[in-house]
């Protein structure tokens, strides 16, 4: 499977779009800027573009839902596959996802690394924080203390997603990156 984590759209608020993670299909449509996360139609989007005479609700009923989401505005910018020996079994052919963190959100999100726990048949569960503390608040003031990025392997910004073939667990490959 190839998967991507993809940005939001900015300006919705504090809680949507979420960030998501994609199964990349060739000829999928993925509804953005339309709808976002699992075919949600988005508020703010004028459904001018839309092709055909349908409602923005039945186009988003006909597009590809993501996998799993995240914090909205978090900002995925690098994703790698875990294949070392470093760290527990347990850990090993998960994703890392750097978030570099938001900018325009009243309590911040992101600013750390987060992994995707796939299961036994290697499909993703969920997203967790892994290594966090970058951000924290001071008095009423929100500060960080950096932001975290992608190291060594390309990263791509923006709504084009940061593109990675899922290594197979019967053998274990180096984590293949494909993208921009």
């Amino acid at each position: 499977m190839l998967y991507g984590a993809d940005q939001g759209s900015d300006w919705h608020g504090d809680n949507i779009p979420p960030e998501e993670l994609n199964v990349i299909e060739r000829g999928k449509n993925y509804g953005w800027p339309f709808c976002y996360g699992d075919k949600q139609p988005d508020p703010y989007v004028n459904v001018g573009n839309i092709p055909g005479k349908i409602t923005k609700a039945e186009y988003c009923a006909g597009t590809q839902g993501s996998v799993l989401n995240y914090t909205a505005h978090a900002a995925a910018i690098a994703m790698n596959y875990y294949t070392g020996t470093q760290f527990p079994a347990e850990y090993r052919n998960d994703a890392f996802i750097a978030f570099r963190g938001s900018w325009n959100r009243s309590e911040p999100s992101g600013y750390e690394i987060a992994r995707v726990v796939f299961d036994a048949q290697n499909r993703p569960e969920r997203i967790e924080p892994f290594i966090t503390g970058f951000v924290y608040q001071d008095g009423d003031v929100w500060k960080q203390f950096g932001r975290v990025a992608g190291g060594g392997r390309r990263h791509v910004h923006g709504r084009q997603p940061a593109v990675h073939r899922r290594p197979e667990r019967r053998h274990l490959p180096r984590a293949v990156h494909r993208g921009n």
